[in-house]
């Protein structure tokens, strides 16, 4: 194969970039390495005047290329209709949502001024990977511009179901985009289904088979490629105890983690509305109240990492699950023992492993996710021979693939505070079998599966006479 060139909102850029895109930055990193190639997107930088910049650097011969985006761009583009339309559309998230014509336009418009930028970097026989819900008009920009290489889009999060999708005014529009595209994929097969029923409803394409969709003339492979972690790092991070133990020193010195005869629930969330923040403290509160006995015994280790700080609905978002915390800790709180730790910085990713691995319990209660990665991290972190146990949300694309976990709907916060008491009680056999069936999972769906069935498909993308003999990967959990 050419080249790759992934495109991206952001780019991890080594010794530059302080923020990782998420699961994403791994990935792709390793994929680009392998075949070299351009990671390009946004720097992250914003400009009031002057000219727009795109930086370049080059490492492990890998180009990253970023381009700078005006304020104005900042509020529309980015603030505006990705985080204030698509995302909470994406999460079934009405409330939240915003549309402003002005916006879309600037969403349209900065798609099309990244591509203009791509283009005088690319080759004919490069392989170009689009990613997620920013940059769906990528590919109907850059044939607009005459390039003819397969272009591949991934979505990381949730596709809307129809009835979702309609409120958005131009979604026929939207959609259209996706046709521009070889290979379109997704994290579960609900979301495939989702994305196969508007596309029937808005454009009337034709369905081949359920790998195909063709549209006005052209072939496009859908399919479903969910993101996996790697556990050669999680095993790595955990292999040297010393180490380990230098990371986790003050906490297990204390009486955060568990000891003899104390216990800890974790959670490792992004503040935002979609991964049930307040629902899963609720969940703890009732448990406290219910099961007295469990007092000075299991404490809850919130990790919620700020992101979007300046918008009003998160900072409001951030002040409610302050004060649920200081009524939870006010109300059950001892001299000798704080039910809930609530961290707001990010730990270092050896220090996230080693809670993991300690954690009695992992509580992943989205409201709606498009994978979570939290979840396959937690399975992969434990000791199989006494594992703990996941409690996770059924609405999170994860729950497809880890059937071993108490799934749990994160709006029934009573089931949530009984499934506490059925994990802090659950014998060491059941655990150990339920750790394996998810481990099993996890290890085949790894992250180096999604990148190489995902690009292995985008290579035998072919023209509508292939279709019969073009069958490639398909990565659906059976």
């Amino acid at each position: 194969m050419g080249r790759l060139i992934v495109c991206s909102n952001r780019v991890a850029v080594p010794g530059i970039s302080n923020d990782s895109p998420g699961g994403l930055a791994t990935g792709i990193s390793g994929a680009l390495k392998e075949n070299g190639g351009i990671w390009f997107g946004w720097s992250g930088e914003v400009f009031e005047t002057g000219c727009r910049n795109t930086q370049e650097v080059t490492a492990e011969d890998v180009r990253y290329l970023t381009v700078d985006i005006s304020k104005e761009e900042h509020e529309l583009y980015y603030l505006g209709f990705a985080n204030h339309f698509l995302w909470p559309l994406c999460h079934f998230e009405l409330s939240y949502i915003r549309y402003s014509t002005l916006e879309y336009d600037s969403y349209r418009s900065v798609n099309r001024m990244m591509a203009e930028r791509l283009v005088p970097f690319s080759r004919t026989d490069d392989l170009i990977w689009v990613h997620d819900y920013h940059l769906i008009p990528m590919a109907h920009e850059l044939r607009a511009l005459g390039v003819q290489s397969n272009i591949g889009f991934f979505l990381h999060v949730p596709f809307p179901s129809f009835g979702m999708l309609r409120s958005l005014p131009v979604a026929q529009e939207l959609m259209a985009c996706f046709m521009r595209y070889n290979v379109v994929g997704f994290q579960t097969e609900e979301d495939l289904e989702s994305f196969r029923d508007s596309a029937l409803r808005l454009l009337n394409v034709t369905i081949h088979s359920n790998d195909y969709l063709e549209y006005e003339g052209r072939l496009i492979r859908i399919g479903v490629f969910p993101i996996g972690v790697d556990n050669n790092v999680i095993q790595s991070s955990l292999a040297n105890s010393e180490a380990c133990e230098d990371e986790v020193n003050i906490p297990v010195s204390g009486s955060l983690l568990p000891s003899e005869n104390r216990g800890l629930i974790l959670g490792v969330d992004r503040i935002d509305y979609s991964k049930g923040l307040v629902e899963k403290l609720n969940a703890y509160e009732l448990f406290l109240k219910q099961y007295p006995e469990y007092h000075k015994v299991l404490s809850l280790m919130q990790i919620a990492t700020i992101s979007r700080g300046s918008d009003p609905d998160y900072i409001n978002l951030r002040e409610r699950l302050e004060n649920t915390v200081a009524h939870i800790n006010g109300t059950y709180a001892d001299v000798d023992w704080v039910p809930i730790h609530y961290l707001n910085r990010s730990q270092s990713p050896t220090k996230l492993m080693v809670l993991m691995n300690l954690a009695r319990i992992c509580m992943v209660t989205s409201l709606r996710d498009g994978m979570n990665l939290v979840s396959k991290e937690y399975v992969s972190a434990q000791n199989p021979d006494d594992p703990g146990v996941l409690i996770l949300s059924e609405l999170a694309g994860s729950a497809k693939q880890l059937e071993g976990a108490l799934l749990v709907n994160p709006y029934d916060v009573e089931s949530m505070a009984r499934n506490i008491r059925v994990a802090v009680t659950m014998s060491r056999s059941e655990r150990i079998e339920r750790h394996a069936s998810m481990y099993s999972s996890v290890k085949r769906y790894d992250l180096q599966n999604w990148r190489s069935s995902f690009i292995e498909a985008l290579q035998a993308t072919g023209s509508m006479e292939n279709v019969k003999k073009v069958r490639a990967p398909h990565a659906i959990v059976g």
